[in-house]
């Protein structure tokens, strides 16, 4: 890693497992990963999208590396969805009020990363 200590986003995650699995599989190839709003998703959950979700931060001199890693990072929760939890989910949110948790991970594009680094 250089001296330069700029962090850059490379993605954004809106639910903690979501941001745990883009972190592992970056520290897992050596890029250093901070998750920038853990902390807040953690104890307020219904704020996470309000806040634009957990920001993924990586040295601005490993951004092309870590944005080609989370290319293929697909989270499971996509795979769970179906018919059954959709459902449910619309019972309990119109039996209670409160909405399901938000999740989902969304990779910053390299072309939109590389003009962030230009400004």
């Amino acid at each position: 890693m250089t001296a330069s200590c700029d962090f850059v986003p490379v993605g954004y995650a809106y639910g903690q497992m979501e941001a745990a699995l883009a972190c592992t599989i970056l520290e897992s190839a050596g890029i250093v990963a901070l998750p920038q709003t853990r902390y807040t998703a953690s104890i307020a959950w219904h704020y996470t999208f309000a806040l634009g979700g957990i920001t993924i931060l990586v040295p601005a001199s490993q951004r092309h590396d870590a944005v080609d890693l989370l290319q293929d990072f697909v989270p499971s929760s996509q795979f769970r969805r179906g018919i059954s939890r959709t459902i449910l989910t619309v019972a309990v949110f119109l039996l209670v009020a409160l909405p399901p948790p938000p999740s989902g991970y969304f990779t910053i594009r390299r072309h939109i990363t590389s003009s962030m680094a230009d400004r």
